[in-house]
Order: structure tokens, then C-alpha cells, then sequence
């Protein structure tokens, strides 16, 4: 009888062990962890200023993130690659790059196999050079509509 309880609890603990990683591969600290950034060194090192959150404000501020010596915010380019062939699937723009990645894992339009690879600082007209780049080298972004001319 000792024995069966001791399968139990040890099923309960591995059980709620699991949800627990699961818990924490879902927090804004081990996101940060897993983006991989691909910026000139003279931009490096990248830096997050976050301010204290009252939880259900409509007046909290995101997090702002810094390139080396700079005192204004930036906006960065990010492409999201399949990990299973390196192939890049998704060009986007986004001033805070953990949540955004949370968002996608959410979307699961990758079904959650990517990584994030920051890849340049800049506004719209950046990604829009991005995306253009990742056409021509024959990328299948999921962002873009692809038209055959008739």
C-alpha cells in the first residue's frame, strides 16, 4: 500500500513539476532569455528600462529598450526563423520585443517552433527593406500576401 502512494505522489510531483516550467517558459524574464540579437557591436549592448506596473492600469508603460549610449528608445526589426530548417517566416517591427514574442507563441501560427532574431533598429521603412530583402532571397513569410502576375 506504502508503495502505491509513493507512484502517486511521485506522479503529483512530476506532474506539477511540468506545469511549473511551463508557468515560467511563459514569463517575460525567460522570454527575454531565448531572443537572439544579430545587431552591429557598436549597438551592443541592448538595455531594457521597466517601470513599476499597477496591475489593471490603463496608465502602465511598457518596458523601453536602449541600443549602447543612446537616451532614445528604439523600435527594432525582427524576423521569426523555423528552428527545424533555419528558414525565416516572419518579418516584423516592434518596440518591445519579449511581449511581442509572447504574442506570437500565443498566435501559434509557427506552432510555437521559432526563434526570434533581432535584426536591425529602425521604424517601417526598415522592415518594409526587410521583408523586400527576404522576398528576393525566396523566404515564405506567412505576413505576405504573394500575387502571381497573370
Amino acid at each position: 500500500m506504502g508503495n502505491i502512494d509513493g507512484l502517486k505522489w511521485a506522479l503529483y510531483y512530476a506532474e506539477k513539476k511540468k506545469k511549473r516550467q511551463e508557468q515560467q517558459r511563459r514569463t517575460r524574464n525567460y522570454i527575454e532569455t531565448q531572443i537572439e540579437w544579430q545587431l552591429p557591436e557598436s549597438m551592443l549592448p541592448v538595455r531594457c528600462k521597466k517601470f513599476k506596473q499597477k496591475k489593471y492600469s490603463i496608465f502602465n508603460v511598457p518596458p523601453l529598450w536602449y541600443i549602447n549610449g543612446s537616451d532614445k528608445p528604439q523600435s527594432f526589426v525582427y524576423v521569426l526563423k523555423d528552428i527545424d530548417n533555419n528558414e525565416v517566416r516572419y518579418v516584423g517591427l516592434t518596440e518591445d520585443p519579449p511581449r511581442r514574442k509572447m504574442e506570437h507563441q500565443r498566435d501559434n501560427k509557427l506552432n510555437g517552433n521559432f526563434k526570434m532574431v533581432i535584426v536591425a533598429v529602425g521604424d517601417a521603412d526598415t522592415e518594409r527593406e526587410w521583408i523586400a530583402r527576404c522576398i528576393k532571397d525566396g523566404c515564405k513569410l506567412i505576413n505576405v500576401v504573394s500575387i502571381k502576375p497573370n
